[in-house]
């Protein structure tokens, strides 16, 4: 799918560096900061979801602890 990205020119400054460091076109340095923030954001929330569901198993044990 197309898309148009309209930037600053700081911007398309930043992703052209970007793009030389990593030998990839602009596009697909903006495409590799895409798909790495995304998977960082799912990464956080499979985390979280699991902090929570290990402190829901283990509640019980968690106030014991609090109390000694």
């Amino acid at each position: 799918m197309a898309m148009t990205l309209r930037t600053t020119a700081d911007d398309d400054a930043a992703i052209e560096r970007l793009a030389k460091r990593a030998g990839v076109s602009k596009n697909e340095a903006i495409l590799r900061l895409v798909r790495n923030e995304d998977a960082r954001h799912e990464h956080e929330d499979a985390v979280t979801a699991s902090a929570e569901k290990m402190l829901d198993r283990y509640a019980d044990l968690f106030e014991r602890l609090k109390r000694t």
